[in-house]
This record gives C-alpha cells, structure tokens and sequence, in this order.
C-alpha cells in the first residue's frame, strides 16, 4: 500500500491572485449595495453576506410577532451552512415561526474571528431570535459516556470527509488519518452531549439541521434519533445547482425511495419520458423538453457518439467476455457508510482486478468516474488501479480525464460492475446485468444484483460473464420511477446557483414558488414529499 501514496493529490491550493480578486469584488460589491439600502431600500448587489443580512433586518423591521411556534435551527459546519441556517431562520420568522439559533461560540469565531462587523454580528441583532451556544454544554471529561461507541465508530467517517479519502484507509493519507480521526472521536462525543441536553428541553421544536452525515450534523442526528425528536435534515444537490434536497428524521442524501414511491403513485406517461430524456441527456444529445434538464450537471465530457481512441478500439478486439466497471468519486458524501463486501473501493479495485488476472480469458474496462476531474479529487481511483493493474493485458481503465462517454461501450459489454455509482442503474435500465459491490440508494428495486458473499459476488461475474440475463420489466419500471424521483422531484430550486448567502433576499419581490414550498416543507406545512398533510 506505500505505493499510494503518491497519488494523493493536493485539492486544496488556491491561486493568491483569485483570493484577492475574490476579495475585491467583495468590497466593491459592499460599496455599491450600501448606496442602494440608504437610497431604495433594496438590495441588488452585494459583496458579502453580512450586508445581505443588512437586507434581511429591513425585510423583517415589521415583522409580526411570530405565532406558529418555534423551530430549532443548527447553525454549524462552515460559513455556508451557518449563513443558510440564519437565512432560513429568517425566512420562516417572515411566515410566522420563532427561531432558535443553535451554534458552538468556538465554532463562530473559528469562521468570522473576533470582527465586529462580520455576519455574524450583524446577525446577532435579529428580531424575534433566540440563541444557544453549545460551548458551554460541552464537556471533555475522558470518562466514558453514552455517545462514546457511537463516537468512536462515526469519527471513521468524519475523518475520511474532511480528509477526502475513504473510511479505513489511512494508507491513503498517513499520520493525518489518525489525528483527524482522533479530533473527529473527541467532537462527536461533547458534540452528542451538548445537544442531548438542548433537544431534551425543546421536545416539542422541530429541528433543522445541514446533512445528518457530515460533520457535527452526526451528532444532531444521533441525538434526535435516540430522543425521537422530530428533525428534516438538508444538503446542497450539486446535480442542479440552486437546488436544495431534504429528508424527515433521516439523513438528507438517505433520500427515502420507498416513502417518495408511495406518494409519487401510479406509473404516467410523464415518468416514461422523463425517464427517455435523462438517459439521452447522459448520452450527451440536446433534450429540450419543458426545460428542467438545462441546468442539470452533465457528468459525461463528450457524446455517445464520439470516436473511440484507437488504443480502446484495439483493446475491444480481444476474444471473451468484457465486463466494465464504474466507480464513485472518494470524497462524494453520497458515498458515506454503503459499504457492504468491502471496507472501500480500493479494496474493492484491489480484489476485482487479482480476480481478473486470473482469468485472463475475461476483459474489464475500469471507467473512473468522469466527476473525479470536476470535483478536483484528492484520491484518484485511476492511477490506484494502474498499481494493481500492472502490466495486465486484459485490463483497460479509462480515467476521468478522458473524453469519452460511458454509454457508448453499452452496446459492447456484457456485464456492469458498480460500487454505488448510478452508472448500476443506468446500465440495468439499458437491459445489462449489473452486479453490485456495495449498498447503492437504489436497493431493494430489484433491479441490480446484490449479492451478500464475496464468493457468489465473483461466482456472478463468471455466470453473466458467459450467460445472457433478462431483466424483469417490472424492474426496469421500478427503476425508472426511482430515476423520476432523484432526479426531478427530490429537489427543489431554494437556493442561490452558487450557494452564497451573500445573494440571498428576504421579501415577497423576492419569493419564489419553489423556494417558497421548501420552506414550507421544512416547517412541517407540507410533508416530507411536498405533498399536503393527510388529516
């Protein structure tokens, strides 16, 4: 595993220049928006997010007292979602909920320093707020704890976030995995605490909170899950920008198919074409049709139709089975605890490929997610199956750099091997065996096989390898409901396209129908599907 090492890249480096560029629109951004809030009283350009909340002061200066109760809001992990839980605060204090801000005083001053006239100070003179700090709540006494199992098995995952590499893999990163998994443990635990203490004297407040995942938000989760305590968890959706995702009592990226399935009903026409024009979309052609696949992030960098390279034209040639395999993004929080055969996808590559040495008689293309590129990856999963890989003559990868669209080897493969990659659903719905190696957000479809060993794993290779499969249309039908669903209802369009708070408004001139039934969504006016509550 030393070899690893040196792919590990450095994701993190920012150009002087574009930090101070960055802050230069910032001030002159702030210059032009004070002169419109003394003039208009309206805001139209703003530099940073502590003049957008100037703005939300004055949306707010007539505000009547709020009368539909109060809701819990966490305000923690960065700037992004600190500035979005005060927005949202906001927002719903304009339909009539009070507020409560939950935040760590450290944690703030960590993000804004000791400035007296940062966003956060700014915020703090809010009308109708009520703020708690965790800081005082928190403990670090050693002593075991109730929160110390959990802390010590969820630090796994904190660590390989924050760290962009995978859980149980400290090769991939040495030395740093430890330290951060040890601050991971010692947060997740006085986090836990602080906030059992909290939810237990606010039983009756919904709680709003970022992820569930990621971060401090696990213990949000934790707490709220022991105690029962009603919480809707939220993440950006990177596939559409703009767009928010939510979940009731569940992490947000957990999406809750089977509930979204019951209200979504029966099979229309609608799902079919929906369904037609997202696969087109991924195969790079143009789908016009009632516009919702514009903004959509396009993860293939050129068209099915493109010219293979000759060096893959070649390697196509070859006698026997070919087989493809496609990975995640290490890094993607979709990814986050679906493990099940294996501890991680460099294991998973590991184990695939000594298979596929072995049976030379058989072929794999590796397709590394085109998204390692767009994400800017720390870990690359294409120089790591390089390694193992060797000289192997019956292996091809093709890595995220290279242009060529996924779907144009459909026609030419036998089987699909994924990790949780929706390239599993997306063969499966275009008639190919696909054979699963962890738990993707589509299980339980039926659609995708999810074997439960490691023998009968590598036991279906070899069947659907020499062996052609039919899938079940009733499957496919299930399939194409789930695609509908992730992909065109599970979000909505509530935030900013570049999610900064400092282009955030407050006001009905500003309200938006999307926006709006978000809101609603998250005080509990509409279910969890965005459809009324049943009485």
């Amino acid at each position: 595993m030393k070899n690893l090492k040196r792919v590990v890249y450095n994701s993190n480096f920012y150009k002087p220049t574009a930090l101070l560029t960055h802050k230069l629109v910032e001030i002159v951004g702030d210059i032009i928006g004070n002169i419109q809030l003394r003039t208009s009283k309206q805001l139209i350009i703003s530099g940073s997010s502590r003049l957008a909340c100037q703005q939300w002061k004055l949306a707010l200066k007539d505000v009547p007292h709020p009368d539909k109760g109060r809701l819990l809001f966490a305000a923690i992990r960065n700037r992004r979602w600190v500035e979005w839980a005060v927005f949202s605060a906001c927002y719903l204090l304009q339909m009539g909920y009070q507020p409560t801000i939950i935040y760590s005083r450290q944690k703030i001053r960590q993000l804004y320093g000791e400035k007296q006239n940062s966003f956060w100070t700014s915020a703090l003179s809010l009308p109708y707020f009520q703020w708690i700090d965790l800081d005082p709540l928190m403990t670090d006494d050693p002593a075991k704890t109730e929160f110390d199992v959990f802390a010590q098995e969820r630090a796994h995952l904190v660590a390989a976030y924050d760290l962009e590499v995978e859980e149980y893999e400290p090769e991939q990163s040495p030395g740093e995995y430890e330290i951060a998994y040890q601050a991971a443990q010692s947060m997740l635990k006085r986090y836990a605490g602080a906030v059992y203490n909290i939810l237990s004297q606010h039983s009756d407040q919904r709680l709003i909170c970022p992820s569930g995942l990621i971060a401090e938000s696990q213990s949000f989760y934790e707490v709220a899950m022991r105690l029962n305590h009603e919480a809707i968890y939220v993440e950006s959706w990177s596939l559409r920008p703009g767009h928010n995702i939510w979940n009731l009592n569940h992490p947000a990226l957990e999406y809750d198919i089977e509930g979204w399935m019951r209200s979504l009903g029966k099979w229309t026409d609608e799902i079919a074409r929906d369904t037609q024009d997202y696969m087109a979309f991924r195969e790079g052609q143009k789908v016009n049709r009632q516009g919702w696949l514009d903004n959509f992030h396009q993860v293939q960098l050129t068209t099915k139709d493109q010219s293979l390279p000759p060096e893959l034209k070649a390697f196509l040639q070859r006698p026997g089975a070919l087989v493809l395999l496609g990975t995640n993004v290490i890094g993607d929080s979709s990814t986050l605890r679906r493990q099940t055969l294996f501890r991680s996808q460099q294991a998973w590559l590991s184990e695939v490929i000594a298979f596929f040495k072995q049976h030379t008689e058989l072929n794999l293309i590796i397709r590394t997610h085109p998204d390692e590129l767009w994400a800017n990856a720390r870990v690359r999963l294409k120089d790591i199956a390089r390694i193992y890989a060797g000289n192997a003559s019956n292996i091809y990868i093709i890595g995220s750099e290279d242009k060529i669209n996924t779907f144009s080897l459909t026609d030419l493969i036998d089987v699909c091997l994924a990790w949780v990659s929706n390239v599993g659903l997306d063969m499966a719905l275009r008639g190919k065996p696909v054979i699963m190696a962890a738990k993707p957000k589509y299980t339980g479809l039926n659609i995708v096989y999810e074997p439960t060993d490691k023998e009968t794993y590598f036991h279906m290779i070899e069947h659907f390898a020499a062996n052609t499969a039919k899938i079940d249309e009733e499957a496919i039908r299930m399939g194409k409901m789930y695609h509908h669903i992730v992909f065109k209802l599970l979000s909505l369009e509530a935030d900013d396209a570049k999610y900064q708070s400092a282009n955030y408004r407050l006001g009905d001139q500003y309200r938006r129908d999307e926006q709006h039934k978000f809101y609603r969504i998250l005080a509990g006016e509409l279910d969890n599907y965005g459809q009324p509550k049943q009485v």
